[in-house]
């Protein structure tokens, strides 16, 4: 990841969540896609956002996921 500020968007594969990370990009925030389903999150549309795996349920692999964000959004639900 590079300076600016980053975000991570979790449930990244959602509708609403699609609009989060298009808006993040518009403005220059660097985004994270989150979510539970890699082949979803490889689908996601985004070439600059990169994703990573996780569930809410799986404290390691939430935490890596995490790493590098200085924020998080949840569109999870």
């Amino acid at each position: 990841m590079d300076d600016r500020m980053t975000v991570a968007v979790y449930g990244a594969t959602g509708h609403t969540a699609r609009f989060v990370v298009a808006e993040l990009e518009r403005r220059g925030v660097g985004a994270i896609r989150i979510g539970r389903d890699a082949a979803r999150l490889a689908q996601g549309g985004h070439d600059a956002a990169p994703w990573r795996v996780a569930s809410v349920d799986d404290p390691a692999a939430l935490d890596a996921a995490l790493r590098g964000a200085h924020a998080v959004i949840n569109c999870a639900g």
